[in-house]
């Protein structure tokens, strides 16, 4: 439901990993960053990276809508995530793509 993290966050209008980090542990979650290195594409992965690491692993879909806001949603890696009705949940319509490769480098 829209009740999630991603939700609440996308309603920001700037976001810092500091100030997501403090948002997700005052939900009472706990967490650790694990720096990776080099930057993955699929969590399988990530996986491979992480092995032996206790904990879940999250897969992060990096989004853009046509107003070049940038949108990161964390969910299980089962989950499939259906874009357009993400779009629909988050108030965007159909104007959410896969943000491009480039963005993730900045």
């Amino acid at each position: 439901g829209c009740g999630s993290v991603y939700c609440q966050f996308s309603r920001m209008s700037s976001l810092t990993p500091d100030s997501l980090q403090q948002h997700i542990q005052s939900l009472g979650i706990e967490i650790t960053k694990i720096p990776h290195s080099p930057p993955v594409m699929t969590v399988a992965d990530m996986e491979s990276q992480l092995s032996g690491s206790e904990g879940k692993v999250v897969k992060n879909v990096f989004l853009k809508d046509k107003k070049g806001r940038f949108y990161i949603v964390s969910c299980l890696p089962e989950t499939e995530v259906k874009i357009n009705v993400l779009g629909a949940r988050l108030g965007q319509g159909k104007t959410l793509r896969m943000a491009p490769e480039d963005a993730l480098q900045a």
